[in-house]
């Protein structure tokens, strides 16, 4: 994507009022610098945030690249995670490693993250549960084709340290076709 292309889809999805955007690796070599927020871009560092919405404390991690010790990244980010249990009501990664790793880092971090949002290498995951169900985790579809709606109808927490499908949480898949109505302020946007 062109710099110009890139400029215009984040005006575009300004409009839409974000919390954050994550930009994948390919994303980050087209995307101006330094980028305005929301935006961040994934590092060899971790990084967290916390955001308040509606009352409820949101912590997120984004994870790093990956590293060639990972058994010392994970435990970093294992650690992070844990300082924001303690003040958020809900922890969530985002991850650029690829469905493998992720895999891996929610079997060595078992419940570290309440939400693992991955992308890279790997297929989606429209829905799954980690072995212990306490981590939701997702992936997207390739080329953005679908949005993925997690609905939390109760936060984790010492009464319900786990997830179940349909009881505390849900997902609704929406598949952008045609038949959508157009948001006139992003479809300026784009076509500029």
């Amino acid at each position: 994507m062109s710099s110009a292309a890139f400029t215009r889809l984040v005006e575009a999805q300004g409009h839409l009022q974000y919390d954050l955007g994550v930009l994948a690796d390919d994303e980050q070599k087209t995307a101006p610098t330094p980028l305005s927020p929301p935006w961040r871009r994934i590092t060899a560092e971790v990084q967290t945030l916390v955001l308040e919405k509606q009352g409820i404390r949101l912590g997120i991690i984004l994870f790093p690249k990956a590293a060639a010790n990972l058994k010392a990244q994970f435990h970093n980010i294992g650690a992070h995670a844990e300082r924001l249990h303690r003040t958020c009501d809900l922890v969530l990664g985002v991850s650029p490693w690829g469905k493998r790793l992720e895999g891996r880092f929610l079997q060595a971090n078992p419940g570290s993250v309440d939400i693992l949002h991955g992308s890279g290498p790997g297929g989606p995951l429209p829905f799954r549960l980690s072995e212990d169900n306490q981590t939701v985790w997702v992936r997207p579809y390739n080329k953005g084709k679908t949005v993925q709606r997690i609905d939390i109808l109760t936060l984790p927490g010492p009464a319900a340290t786990s997830w179940e499908k349909g009881k505390n949480v849900r997902l609704q898949l929406i598949p952008l076709k045609e038949s959508l109505p157009e948001e006139a302020a992003v479809t300026q946007a784009l076509e500029q």
